[in-house]
C-alpha cells in the first residue's frame, strides 16, 4: 500500500509535466501568425485567465499536532516493559552487557514527545467555474518522525549515591498520512497577476503506523512485533474534520499559475484515542498549477 501511494503520487507529477509540455509544443507548433501580434493588453489577459480545470502539484513543510507523538512512548500497556523485561533472551543480554541487574521504570519512559516537521506531497486539482468561485480538491502525502530518549535503571552495586545509575536509550515511532481536502475557494474582483484568495472545506485523513521502536546498548527492538509473529501488522484509521487555506495566486504565464500559501486543519486521526480534542495541524506549501490540461492552449 506504501509504495503503490508512492507510485500514484509520482505517476500523477510524471502526467501533469508530460500534458504541459505537450500542450505548449503543440500550440507553439500551430500557433497562426495573427495571433503572435496581439496587444500587450491581450496578452495580459491571457495570462490573467483562470477558467476551468487545472492541475498541479505541492510540495510543503507539515507540521503535525503532536498530542498523537506519544502513541510511541510505550505508556501505553507497558510494551517496551514486556520486550524488555519479559522475553528472557532481551533482558539476559542487556543484563550480560552492563553485568548488573537491569529495570525498566515507567517514570523514565518520555511523556512529551514530539513529530518532526515533515516533507508534504500534494497532487491538487481546482475547477475555476468562473475567475472568483473555485472547486477544490488534493491529495497529499506526508511521512511522520518521532523520536525522543527512555532510561534503563542499572543496579550497580558499587554506587552509593542516592540517585540511581541510568543508560539512555532511543525510541521512536513512524507513521504515513495521507489527507484529501474537498473544499471551496473564493477571491474577490478583477484578474490579477497577484490575487489572493481563501479555501475551506472538509478533511478526510488515513493514517498508517509504520515502525515502533526503541535500542539501547546496541541492540534494537520491534516494540509493536518483537518475534515478526504477525503479518501484515496494521495500526492506525480514519479521521474526519475540516480546514482553511489562505492564499496568493501568481500568474505566471498563459499556462502556468503558483500558489503560494498555508493551510489550517481541525481533525480526528486514526491513533486519537476517544476524550481526546481534534489535531490542530499546519502546512506551508508552495501549488504549481497548470491551467487548461484538457482544452488545448489558453487562447481558446
Amino acid at each position: 500500500m506504501r509504495l503503490s501511494i508512492k507510485r500514484i503520487l509520482i505517476y500523477l507529477l510524471l502526467f501533469t509535466a508530460f500534458s504541459a509540455y505537450s500542450q505548449l509544443h503543440n500550440y507553439q507548433r500551430f500557433t497562426l501568425p495573427e495571433t503572435k501580434s496581439l496587444s500587450p493588453a491581450a496578452d495580459d489577459d491571457l495570462i490573467l485567465q483562470n477558467l476551468g480545470l487545472q492541475v498541479g502539484i505541492s510540495v510543503g513543510l507539515y507540521l503535525p499536532d503532536n498530542q498523537t507523538a506519544n502513541y510511541y512512548n510505550s505508556t501505553k500497556d507497558n510494551r517496551l516493559y514486556h520486550v524488555i523485561m519479559d522475553y528472557p533472551y532481551n533482558y539476559q543480554a542487556l543484563r550480560e552487557y552492563y553485568n548488573y541487574e537491569v529495570h525498566l521504570d515507567s517514570n523514565y519512559l518520555p511523556r512529551n514527545m514530539k513529530f518532526t516537521p515533515a516533507l508534504n506531497l500534494t497532487f491538487a486539482v481546482n475547477y475555476f467555474f468562473n475567475p472568483n468561485n473555485i472547486f477544490i480538491f488534493d491529495f497529499s502525502y506526508a511521512k511522520l518522525t518521532s523520536n525522543d530518549a527512555f532510561f534503563l535503571v542499572i543496579e550497580d552495586l558499587s554506587n552509593l549515591t542516592t540517585e540511581p545509575v541510568l543508560a539512555m536509550g532511543k525510541i521512536w515511532g513512524k507513521e504515513e498520512r495521507m489527507n484529501i481536502n474537498i473544499g471551496y475557494g473564493r477571491s474577490f474582483g478583477k484578474p490579477k497577476r497577484i490575487k489572493p484568495f481563501w479555501e475551506i472545506g472538509f478533511n478526510i485523513n488515513d493514517t498508517r503506523v509504520l515502525e515502533n521502536k526503541a535500542s539501547i546498548a546496541g541492540f534494537t527492538y520491534d516494540i509493536r512485533d518483537p518475534y515478526n509473529q504477525y503479518y501484515g501488522l496494521k495500526e492506525g484509521g480514519i479521521g474526519m474534520g475540516f480546514f482553511a487555506s489562505q492564499c496568493v495566486l501568481f500568474n505566471v504565464s498563459e499556462a502556468f499559475s503558483m500558489h503560494l500559501g498555508v493551510n489550517f486543519s481541525m481533525k480526528t486521526v486514526g491513533l486519537i484515542e476517544e476524550g481526546m480534542p481534534m489535531n490542530k495541524e499546519w502546512s506551508f506549501f508552495l501549488r504549481i498549477m497548470y491551467k487548461n490540461l484538457f482544452g488545448g492552449s489558453s487562447l481558446s
